[in-house]
């Protein structure tokens, strides 16, 4: 019989599957990863700062290697900001099919080494952490819970970079067991919380104690500061 007419076709290497966006551990940084695609010699990774149809799409990413699945970018994000991604395979001839569009949002990481102790005060807790690159103070919550429907309130907002200490003094009761967060902050955003850590403040060792040899035989007289909160 008589032939359909001529059409043409163009192959493409796929898409990479499972192509991945997620906050970074380190502030202001995206960890993207892939599964390979069978045929690519490299992967072509594009980011913009909107998705709508005039949003203009800028290779931040020319990898080179098939054994590389994955790339974190650090290039110039601003924590709070949203920003898009995409990512196609290459050989030495073509660029192949971008993948869906994935969207990401950089966070200021959680200080690190965050501690409560008892404090030295009756009724107070210690709060200490490490600095966190890029944040510009931090700020610090408390529950009495520590559950899912536990509801966290803040206690402090510093605005120092340089303070990584914190005395809690805010209507803690002896024996009482307190649950802590921490999250750096910027002039933009909240940063991720650190783990959760729990502190118990507790009454104060008394001051001054002292034994002396009493005027009685067989005696000793023992003496002491009192101490705020003590009932005995």
């Amino acid at each position: 019989g008589r032939f359909a007419p001529i059409i043409e076709g163009n192959p493409q290497l796929a898409p990479p599957d499972n192509f991945r966006a997620v906050t970074s551990h380190e502030s202001a940084s995206i960890d993207l990863s892939w599964t390979s695609v069978v045929g690519a010699t490299g992967y072509q990774i594009q980011r913009s700062s909107t998705n709508n149809d005039e949003a203009i799409f800028t290779i931040i990413a020319t990898i080179s290697s098939t054994l590389t699945t994955n790339y974190i970018d650090k290039s110039n994000l601003i924590n709070g900001e949203t920003y898009y991604y995409k990512i196609a395979a290459t050989d030495s001839r073509f660029t192949g099919r971008f993948s869906p569009i994935l969207q990401a949002v950089p966070q200021l990481a959680p200080p690190d080494n965050f501690k409560a102790v008892t404090g030295d005060e009756s009724a107070s807790i210690d709060l200490s952490w490490t600095s966190v690159v890029g944040a510009t103070g931090y700020e610090i919550q408390r529950s009495f819970t520590n559950n899912e429907g536990a509801i966290f309130s803040i206690i402090a907002s510093i605005s120092n970079t340089l303070t990584t200490n914190y005395i809690d003094k805010s209507n803690l009761i002896n024996g009482q067991t307190y649950y802590y967060k921490i999250a750096g902050s910027d002039s933009r955003s909240i940063g991720r919380f650190a783990p959760i850590i729990e502190g118990n403040p507790q009454l104060a060792p008394p001051d001054n104690f002292r034994a002396v040899t009493s005027h009685e035989s067989a005696s000793i007289d023992l003496s002491w500061t009192s101490v705020v909160g003590a009932t005995g």
